[in-house]
């Protein structure tokens, strides 16, 4: 999205319902995705993964403490199941932001730490 970065310099994705309909990052970055395809832009699911964590911590002043997986750095994160059909790591992230919400979550971790119970996602009840 280098149209984007040129007119604002830095730039991230977040979620805040007051400005649209929903809470969900993946839902987030899909928009993102085809707001730049209406633009005649290209953005990859790369590109929006990073917009939506490291970039976001950083627009919040987060960054040495959030938005990446690194040692240190507090991680809240919840694992996924991948799609049986992913090849590689640009199939995985695509997967996650343009398959739905219905993925089957494995874990959860707060501050680095696994929670112990998980609710089993929809495609497992």
């Amino acid at each position: 999205m280098p149209l984007a970065r040129a007119r604002v310099g830095k730039l991230a994705l977040g979620s805040d319902v007051a400005a649209g309909r929903s809470f969900s990052m993946r839902r987030a970055m899909a928009s993102a995705y085809d707001n730049a395809l209406c633009v005649n832009e290209t953005i990859t699911p790369a590109e929006l993964f990073r917009l939506a964590t490291l970039e976001g911590a950083r627009a919040l002043g987060f960054s040495a403490q959030s938005g990446s997986l690194e040692p240190g750095k507090d991680a809240d994160l919840v694992v996924l199941r991948a799609a049986a059909d992913a090849q590689n790591a640009a199939d995985l992230l695509s997967g996650l932001i343009f398959d739905g919400d219905d993925l089957a979550v494995l874990a959860c971790y707060v501050r680095g730490r696994r929670l112990d119970q998980v609710a089993p996602g929809p495609r497992e009840r």
